[in-house]
């Protein structure tokens, strides 16, 4: 992700949560290793990258 403005990064990890609420949805119960395979090996570095962000800010710290 670097060498983008803010805004664009901004603009990339948008477009990541409806893919981080995806894996989310596999990861509990609907899909198996493969499904998330698939899933991240559709997605560059840099889209990676944000997605890691995005799925940690999905993280509520008061939960164990």
């Amino acid at each position: 992700m670097s060498g983008m403005t803010p805004e664009q990064r901004g603009d990339l990890a948008e477009r990541m949560l409806p893919i981080a609420a995806h894996l989310a949805v596999l990861v509990h119960g609907d899909g198996g290793p493969e499904d998330v395979q698939d899933v991240l090996a559709g997605l560059d570095g840099p889209q990676k990258d944000a997605l890691l962000v995005v799925l940690a800010g999905l993280v509520d710290p008061e939960q164990p």
